[in-house]
């Protein structure tokens, strides 16, 4: 009975490495969110006080979708995300482009399921900031959004092996009405390190967002 409780306790050792392997990664990755979110607090929170503007609007919203490998992502990736923001004017970009032209602010939370390095289904946690320019078209209610931004995940994987990344994206979508303060769209996000490491197939994101202005 001994000797069959070992073979067992020594046939659990792999899985035991593996969730000891797993729990220090989230460890390390709640640190680095921490950074990241006292981070962006700060930064939006004087960004608002700095531009003293009545017009500017906190929103919010909720996005699902998946990568796809004719976009150039390795592997067939589920993703889920919520994320908050804040929609400000900035004279200098109604000066050039009009009224219609707004900075947008973001951060977000992206939950991915994909393969590690051994090809196993392993779920990773994220948080980005983004910072982009909403064009609105003053004669209807569509809206296109390109920005920039960075994203720190849990888990490496096989088309993204670094933990920090890149992240342009481009949404588009329609307000539901005309205060704006509902919008549906969709949103592609590129997930790339920039081959600052070792194989950088990257990720596309390709998801529907559902969002609403406080």
């Amino acid at each position: 009975m001994l000797v069959g409780f070992s073979d067992f306790i020594i046939g659990m050792e792999p899985y035991m490495d593996r969730t000891s392997r797993s729990v220090s990664s989230y460890r390390r990755f709640g640190t680095r969110i921490g950074s990241i979110a006292v981070a962006a607090a700060t930064a939006i929170g004087i960004g608002s006080a700095q531009s003293g503007d009545p017009s500017s609007r906190w929103f919010g919203y909720v996005a699902a979708g998946k990568s796809f490998y004719i976009l150039g992502s390795e592997q067939a990736r589920l993703g889920s995300e919520i994320a908050f923001g804040r929609v400000l004017d900035e004279p200098r970009l109604h000066r050039r482009f009009g009224p219609s032209v707004r900075i947008v602010e973001t951060v977000y939370g992206l939950g991915t399921i994909g393969q590690d390095g051994r090809w196993a289904n392993t779920p990773s946690l994220a948080l980005g900031v983004e910072y982009g320019v909403r064009f609105t078209n003053p004669l209807s209610s569509w809206f296109i959004e390109p920005g920039i931004g960075l994203q720190d995940q849990s888990h490496t994987s096989r088309d993204l092996p670094s933990n920090l990344n890149s992240t342009p994206i481009i949404n588009a979508g329609r307000f539901l009405r005309a205060d704006h303060r509902e919008f549906i769209g969709v949103r592609w996000l590129h997930i790339s390190n920039g081959n600052t490491t070792r194989h950088n197939r990257g990720q596309n994101q390709m998801m529907l967002m559902v969002g609403f202005s406080l």
